[in-house]
């Protein structure tokens, strides 16, 4: 058994079995994390930013097609003017 503590709350035991088939090693690493309060706010976290999510897709929707309606009125705008050009140099 092995035992390495990495910080004050964070410590890894290992220990490894031998396997009479295989004649190889499994290693089983456990961790011990005393940070109960860290693993609670991090659990708070990722709930809010679940909650947040739907409001933050609707946003990019949003300005995706503002950016192509914006886009695409300035080709419409575009290819007016140059069919306008054109025909005002047929007549002449």
């Amino acid at each position: 058994m092995l035992h390495l503590r990495i910080t004050s709350d964070l410590s890894i035991d290992g220990a490894r079995q031998a396997t009479w088939s295989s004649c190889l090693y499994d290693v089983k690493i456990y961790a011990r994390w005393s940070g109960a309060q860290r693993t609670e706010n991090g659990i708070q976290g990722y709930a809010n930013l679940e909650a947040r999510r739907i409001g933050v897709q609707l946003a990019s929707l949003l300005m995706y097609a503002v950016i192509a309606l914006t886009v695409l009125l300035l080709a419409v705008r575009i290819g007016f003017g140059l069919a306008n050009r054109l025909a005002r140099a047929e007549i002449a």
